[in-house]
């Protein structure tokens, strides 16, 4: 016994679409979620995210970032001059962390530097650490 297949085709083809009409429809660019970390530029919060290594700074007062010390602190927010996302890393470790404060601007941890509260090392490490959210703007 022949049987003819196109009935059975148009009903396969129908279900399809039938199926893909039902899915959610994106509407405009995609969009994904990003864990973001609290920091700080120019003494003002911001929002940044980096996927690439762990917090720099290593002891001291706790805070509101993923690692639960101090916020990174950053120099030159998006709209300055010198603004990159691509951040070479600066692993700070307080001298005394009983002694430790928060520091909101890299004016003050350099400061701090330099009267010995803290150090300072570079391990030539390059991160991409976009801001996310910042005094003025956000992407």
């Amino acid at each position: 016994m022949k049987t003819n297949k196109f009935p059975l085709f148009v009903l396969a083809a129908f279900l399809v679409f039938l199926i893909s009409a039902c899915a959610p429809q994106q509407k405009g660019s995609a969009k994904a979620e990003l864990p973001v970390d609290k920091g700080f530029a120019e003494g003002n919060e911001i929002y940044f995210t980096h996927t690439e290594v762990s917090d720099a700074i290593t002891n001291g007062v706790k805070g509101g970032s993923m690692s639960g010390l101090q916020p990174s602190v950053f120099d030159n927010p998006p709209g300055t001059e010198g603004y990159s996302p691509l951040r070479r890393l600066n692993v700070v470790t307080w001298a005394d962390p009983a002694k430790a404060c928060e520091l909101r601007t890299a004016a003050q941890i350099l400061q701090a530097a330099d009267a010995g509260e803290l150090t300072i090392t570079q391990p030539g490490v390059v991160i991409n650490m976009p801001f996310i959210i910042w005094e003025g703007g956000k992407r």
